[in-house]
């Protein structure tokens, strides 16, 4: 499913993603140059905690800022299908960067992450390639 560019909000996203939850068809959203920001993203982890079908997620361009890394974090120590997430340009902050390596370290199943254009330190890359090295 593709709703990119199409400029909803965080209350747009809340209506959307209620289906989420038990949908068991989905395996692909792109909600990439949306505002979901913080509160969206809270949404859609809360909905990805109970999915379990979707395997490719693209959240990027969309201000999720510090406490929507939080909320996606939560989710990858948990979720057993996805695979692919896109959080590229998103204003996570150091912190939201950290959090969601932290969280790579729990998950078995992710295989591809994009985190361009999140200017991350060399301290993060370091953690990043070790977070790498234990997710198999």
């Amino acid at each position: 499913m593709i709703f990119c560019k199409n400029n909803l909000d965080g209350r747009a996203i809340s209506n959307l993603v209620r289906g989420l939850e038990h949908n068991s068809t989905l395996i692909s959203f792109d909600l990439s140059y949306n505002r979901i920001k913080t509160a969206g993203t809270r949404d859609i982890a809360s909905a990805l905690k109970h999915n379990q079908t979707l395997e490719t997620l693209n959240l990027s361009q969309n201000k999720i800022g510090i406490a929507g890394a939080i909320s996606l974090a939560i989710v990858l120590k948990h979720n057993t299908t996805l695979t692919k997430l896109d959080i590229k340009s998103n204003s996570c902050g150091d912190e939201g960067e950290q959090l969601v390596t932290d969280a790579l370290q729990r998950t078995t199943t992710l295989t591809a992450l994009s985190i361009e254009q999140s200017y991350i330190n060399d301290d993060q890359m370091n953690h990043l390639a070790n977070a790498l090295m234990l997710n198999k």
